[in-house]
């Protein structure tokens, strides 16, 4: 499948000082040093981000450089499941409909559980 703007969906999070995991401090200011820069303390997980293999000790161990970004490009379809309780496993028959009879090899799934209500 080839991807064009019309087709991308971006679905990164913002950082801000609310996030958790996130401190910046002022490194250089375009007044004192003729360029503005930061140094940023991040926790690995905070916001939007991705694990390489490597992270969870499975498949072939890549780490996050070496994982192509084709990777991140796919049809998307989307479960609904802001029904399933907090802290429970989600089972495959969670997915629904939609997912069983319209999953091809190669597309991802996007789970939409609600949570992102409690982001920052």
């Amino acid at each position: 499948m080839t991807f064009n703007a019309k087709n991308l969906i971006d679905l990164t999070m913002t950082l801000t000082r609310e996030t958790p995991g996130v401190e910046w401090q002022t490194a250089r200011t375009l007044e004192n040093d003729g360029w503005n820069a930061r140094t940023l303390s991040l926790y690995s997980h905070c916001g939007t981000h991705m694990d390489a293999p490597l992270h969870f000790g499975c498949g072939d161990l890549a780490t996050i450089e070496q994982t192509p970004l084709t990777t991140c490009l796919s049809v998307a379809r989307l479960a609904r499941l802001e029904n399933v309780k907090p802290n429970a496993l989600i089972d495959v028959s969670d997915l629904g409909d939609t997912i069983e009879n319209n999953h091809q090899p190669g597309d991802s799934i996007l789970l939409h559980t609600g949570w992102s209500q409690f982001a920052v």
